[in-house]
């Protein structure tokens, strides 16, 4: 989603730049208009205390912004969200992104998401149900971003399909992504369309439990 995201912005003539945590070979393919930031490479999730940590990422965090000089700031992901919010020059705006169900959250995230929503600039959603989880003032300052769509599958030719006998499923293991929805819903088709099974490929915290 951030890379066509990305990809779409720059197609427009809008200047873009990315911080990543790390560069990878499998990566979604982004423009090279796009500017891409990292992480250094010294930087580990697993060393040092929290305190260290997350202080460390608001420094490189509002080092890569001073340095990009962006005119609005959009941090995708909860938790990315939070840590920009709080690493982020006051003088330029910051768009807050909402990804996932968050009444699934505990207290103390709870109170964290809804300071950061109260006092961001703007609200990007996924779509108009989530709008059931913001304050009407919130709600004034939302709008929606559907995940993109690769032109590649519009311009597909349709397929007549008389049977389906498997599906398959690739992405991450974690509650946002919700595979036991998928898993219940074959189930049920199952009872209608008999012999279809079920293929999930991925890793994630939900796997064992899946």
């Amino acid at each position: 989603a951030i890379s066509r995201f990305a990809n779409s912005l720059v197609n427009k003539g809008v200047n873009v730049g990315i911080l990543v945590f790390k560069r990878t070979d499998n990566e979604y393919f982004l423009s090279d208009s796009v500017k891409v930031f990292r992480f250094p490479e010294d930087y580990c999730e697993n060393e040092g205390n929290v305190v260290d940590r997350v202080l460390r990422r608001r420094r490189i965090i509002r080092n890569t912004i001073n340095e990009f000089n962006p005119d609005c700031i959009i941090p995708f992901l909860e938790s990315v969200t939070n840590e920009t919010f709080f690493a982020a020059p006051r003088n330029i705006p910051v768009i807050a992104t909402l990804r996932d169900v968050p009444e699934k959250k505990s207290k103390l995230k709870k109170m964290l998401r809804q300071h950061v929503l109260n006092s961001c600039d703007a609200i990007m959603l996924q779509n108009e149900a989530q709008k059931a989880f913001l304050t009407n003032k919130q709600i004034t300052k939302s709008f929606v971003v559907p995940n993109m769509v690769s032109e590649e599958f519009l311009i597909a030719e349709p397929k007549s399909i008389t049977s389906i006998s498997r599906i398959v499923t690739v992405g991450r293991l974690t509650e946002q992504k919700n595979m036991e929805m998928a898993i219940k819903s074959i189930y049920n088709l199952h009872n209608v369309l008999g012999d279809i099974k079920l293929y999930i490929y991925g890793e994630g915290v939900e796997r064992k439990r899946l």
